[in-house]
């Protein structure tokens, strides 16, 4: 091979390795390029999604990422807590007391030949929550398999109609899957669905022999929003009771009417009225003693009179005081001392409930316990009267009416003589 002949071969491997070295340069200049394209495409979906994402979607995604707490062993608890829960709604069984024969009646208004509809009545505080949830709880799938109890707050936002079927059929299909582990898991729904799948749903449940007992709870909010609940969603709600196996159990402060209604109105469906009024004297005592007892805390004759004297038989109250002088005692002070820290104490705290259960009564009602209070002369045939005794704020004991509980015939007086 020539000189030249060999020059020219390596020029051509020369242009060769460049041309090679180009391309594999060009190529690793693209795959660069596409991970940093694809680098942002991914950057801008994702700040496209967390933008426009709704914030239940994010809370949502955020709490998928998020492990189930570890399991505490009985061993490792430090803290019992207090044994009384004075606020919130009751929701363990073993916390709530008596109510008996208020719990027969709604049990057979479920599990009667034919199912019926009843109201609850009662003061603010007097535990129409708590009853219902323990209602719901005594409905166990054990004891009545076919029997499917609802809890429906009427005090969850709510803006259409639609918006409230789709939450009643969500809690109905919910509750339903809890009473056996074979039915599959609820499907997500849309947040408003028309009345007619809501309507269907529990035509076909009760062909299947489910029968649903809905326990709606401060129902006068429903009647207090008329822009969006009318006479036709009334209507609806009572109708369901003919279209499938359904009874109401309604709560709320008074009676709940619907004004400028043409047609048979919701009411029409309630066959009895029951009150949630103050517990009896040994259910009282029962409250008072059995959650301290639980806690190892033991209240002497003196300290369970005491509460029930400031506090009178209204299961908020109660846990109240007696929560109290619980505290009073894990802090070492005791006796007379802590039953007087008890009478201050509870007067101050409970003044604001107080004042808050006088704004929801009538002239009237307040006109007469004014007149209790001050002892005089009283029509034991007013209406009011009956009511009052029957909110719990009034009882007869030896043929005169007073005041149930101290501190609030205390406040009462009070407060009638400062206002105008």
């Amino acid at each position: 091979m020539s000189a030249i002949e060999i020059v020219s071969l390596a020029g051509s491997i020369a242009a060769v390795i460049t041309a090679v070295f180009g391309l594999w340069y060009q190529a690793r200049t693209l795959k660069r390029k596409e991970k940093e394209l694809q680098h942002k495409i991914e950057y801008d979906w994702k700040e496209f999604q967390e933008k426009y994402a709704s914030p239940e979607d994010l809370t949502n995604k955020w709490l998928d990422g998020i492990d189930s707490p570890k399991e505490v062993h009985e061993d490792s608890l430090l803290e019992i807590g207090y044994p009384y829960l004075a606020g919130a709604p009751v929701r363990r069984p073993e916390l709530f007391y008596g109510r008996r024969d208020l719990l027969e009646e709604c049990i057979k208004c479920g599990n009667g030949e034919q199912m019926a509809s009843l109201s609850i009545l009662g003061a603010r505080r007097a535990g129409k929550t708590s009853f219902l949830r323990f209602l719901e709880y005594s409905l166990g799938a054990d004891r009545y398999p076919q029997i499917v109890p609802v809890y429906l707050d009427a005090q969850t936002p709510i803006k259409s109609c639609e918006n409230f079927y789709a939450y009643m059929l969500r809690e109905a299909m919910q509750a339903l899957e809890k009473r056996n582990i074979n039915i599959p898991r609820a499907p997500d729904l849309p947040k408003e669905v028309p009345y007619d799948t809501l309507s269907t749903f529990f035509k076909q449940a009760g062909e299947r022999h489910w029968r649903f007992l809905l326990l709606l709870d401060e129902m006068e909010n429903l009647v207090k929003f008329s822009n969006i609940f009318d006479e036709k969603f009334f209507s609806g709600m009572r109708a369901l009771i003919q279209i499938g196996q359904v009874s109401w159990i309604t709560s709320s402060f008074r009676t709940v009417y619907m004004p400028n209604t043409t047609s048979s109105p919701f009411l029409n469906i309630i066959q009895a009225t029951h009150y949630i009024g103050p517990l009896t004297e040994q259910d009282a005592r029962r409250l008072v003693v059995e959650p301290a007892a639980r806690a190892g805390h033991f209240f002497e004759e003196k300290d369970i009179e005491a509460i029930l004297h400031s506090a009178g038989r209204m299961p908020f109250l109660i846990q109240k005081a007696a929560l109290l002088l619980y505290k009073s005692h894990i802090s070492n002070v005791r006796g007379e001392e802590a039953r007087r820290q008890l009478a201050s104490s509870f007067t101050l705290e409970m003044q604001n409930y107080l004042q808050s259960q006088l704004t929801h009564l009538t002239k009237e009602e307040y006109d007469t316990l004014v007149q209790v209070v001050r002892q005089d002369e009283i029509d034991e045939d007013s209406h009011a009267l009956r009511i009052l005794q029957n909110y719990g704020f009034v009882e007869k004991v030896n043929e005169r009416y007073q005041i149930l509980g101290e501190t609030f015939a205390d406040y009462l007086y009070r407060y009638s003589k400062t206002a105008h």
